[in-house]
This record gives C-alpha cells, structure tokens and sequence, in this order.
C-alpha cells in the first residue's frame, strides 16, 4: 500500500468503470475531431468520396467488359462494407487486422489495380482508418485531400 499519497489526490480521482471511461474518451475525441474540421468547411464527407468509388468500381458496372474484374470488385465491396457497417455501429470498432483489398478502377481510359490497405488496431481507430483511405482514394483519382466522417460514422452513443 502506498501511504504517501496526500489524501487530496483522492478527492480529484473518477471512479467509472472501464467501458465508461472509453465511451467518454470516445465521445471526447470526437468532438476535438469536429472542432478540427469545423475550421475548415470545404473538405468533403466521407460519404460523397465512397458513392465516387462505386460509380468508378461497382462490379455490375464490369460484368459486361471484363468479369474476372467483376468478382474481385464485388468480392472487395463485401469486405469494405464490412468494416463500413461495423464503424457506423456506435461503440463498435473493428476487430485488429490488415488486409489489403483489391479493387479495379478505370483511370484514363485502362482499368488499374488499386487496393485499400486496412490496418486496424482492434480499438478506436478513426484515424488510422481516414489515412489509409486518403492514400487509397488519392490513388484511385477520387480525391487528394482530407474528408470528414461525418455524423453517420463512428457515432459517440
């Protein structure tokens, strides 16, 4: 037992319980994650970027031209939504992985390889999530720049 603490510094200690903790923290970051992005108005939702990628990468778009394409891209939709619906679940992250989902994307007239790199730390990974989509998107020709969430993902309760 440590008798030294000056009984103070009991008075300023927050009992909750471990989950709370986390849900305050999350709540926490992302309303820092807002203000951030209130400052700039002009960055687009996370939304608007993902209907550019199924225009350019629906898998029925390809059936018709090219359908080994076809099944990777709708083999990589599965996958994206899977962690798209676990993210827009409030309290809910996705588990920790990294994968790599390939998709084919038309850019200036010849369909490219592009993939998605998801690595996920198994806790609230917002933030490694924005930049490995940034860096995906950028190389798929959808953007260049940041995006916002949105009200839709990572919900605080």
């Amino acid at each position: 037992m440590n008798f030294l603490r000056h009984p103070s510094a009991y008075s300023r200690i927050q009992y909750f319980s471990i989950s709370t903790r986390r849900q305050l923290r999350q709540r926490e970051r992302a309303q820092q994650y807002a203000m951030k992005l209130k400052t700039n108005e002009n960055v687009p939702e996370f939304k608007s970027l993902l209907r550019k990628l199924y225009l350019v990468a629906h898998p029925d778009l390809l059936q018709s031209e090219h359908p080994e394409y076809s099944i990777v891209n709708n083999t990589s939709m599965q996958k994206l939504n899977g962690v798209l619906n676990t993210i827009k679940a409030p309290n809910s992250f996705p588990v920790a992985s990294c994968e790599e989902i390939p998709f084919y994307i038309k850019l200036n007239g010849e369909f490219r390889r592009v993939e998605l790199i998801l690595q996920t730390a198994g806790g609230d990974c917002r933030n490694q999530l924005a930049t490995a989509f940034e860096l995906f998107f950028a190389r798929a020709g959808i953007s260049t720049g940041k995006f916002s969430w949105g009200d839709e993902y990572f919900p605080c309760s």
